[in-house]
C-alpha cells in the first residue's frame, strides 16, 4: 500500500468523524420496498442475477488439504463439485455425470483417488474431471470420451480463498474484486489459515443479516 493511499484514507476517516449531516449533494434515499426481503420471485432474480453471473466464496483451501479432496457447493441452488486433483490444483465442476445427470459425489465432503465413479451407472473421471472409463463400454458405439468430460465451471483463488463464477462473460475474478484486491495485495493472504469453519440455518432473508453487518455503510 502506497503512501497517497494511506492519507486518503486517513482523510476520509478524519471527514467522516467531523461530519454532523449529510455530505452535500447525498440524494434522498427512498425506502427499501418490504418484497425485497421476501418476495421469492425476487430471489430468484437475486440468484440467476447476481450469484451466478458473480464471484462467489466457495470455500478455503484448507478444506482440500490432499489430492483428491473434495467438497459439494450449493448455496447457487445448483450443486458444484470442488476438488483438488492429483496435479495439486483446485478444479470446479458441476456435481452431475454426463450420462443420466445423477450426483457423481453423494457425500458433501471427503477425499476420493485418483478416480471416482458415479453411482447410478458407474461412468468413471479423474480429478480433472475428464471421462475415463464407461460400464459395457462395446454398447457405446463411437463414444468419445473426450467429449463427456464434467462440465466446467470457472475458478480461481485470492490467495487460499475459492471462489467460482458461473458466468462466461463476467470478467476475470481480479478484475471483479477491485479496488478491494488491489488493496489485499501487500497481505500475506497465502499465510492464512482456517482454523474452524461454523455455518448455521436461520428463517429469514439472507440480505437481513448482511444488512445489519453493514449498517456502517
Amino acid at each position: 500500500m502506497d503512501a497517497q493511499t494511506i492519507e486518503r484514507w486517513k482523510d476520509s476517516v478524519a471527514f467522516e468523524r467531523s461530519r454532523t449531516a449529510a455530505p452535500d449533494g447525498f440524494p434522498a434515499m427512498p425506502d427499501i420496498p418490504g418484497g425485497r426481503y421476501w418476495e421469492p420471485e425476487f430471489f430468484v432474480l437475486e440468484r440467476e442475477a447476481l450469484f451466478k453471473r458473480g464471484w462467489v466464496y466457495v470455500g478455503h483451501t484448507d478444506q482440500l488439504p490432499e489430492p483428491g479432496s473434495f467438497i459439494v457447493w450449493r448455496r447457487t441452488g445448483t450443486p458444484i463439485l470442488v476438488i483438488r486433483g492429483t496435479d495439486g490444483q483446485i478444479r470446479t465442476f458441476y456435481n452431475t455425470c454426463r450420462h443420466r445427470g445423477a450426483p457423481v459425489m453423494q457425500q458433501e465432503a471427503g477425499k476420493t483417488g485418483r478416480h471416482f465413479s458415479c453411482g447410478y451407472h458407474g461412468w468413471t473421471y479423474d480429478t480433472t474431471g475428464a471421462l475415463t472409463a464407461v460400464t459395457d463400454p462395446r454398447d457405446w458405439v463411437n463414444l468419445n470420451l473426450s467429449c463427456r468430460s464434467l462440465v466446467p465451471v470457472r475458478c480461481d483463488l485470492l490467495g487460499n480463498w475459492i471462489y467460482v463464477c458461473e458466468d462466461a462473460d463476467t470478467p476475470s475474478l481480479e478484475h471483479f474484486l477491485e479496488p478491494i484486491a488491489r488493496y489485499f495485495r501487500h497481505l500475506p493472504l497465502h499465510d492464512l489459515r482456517l482454523l474452524h469453519p461454523r455455518s448455521g440455518a436461520g428463517r429469514g432473508h439472507y440480505k437481513g443479516g448482511v444488512g445489519n453487518f453493514l449498517e456502517g455503510d
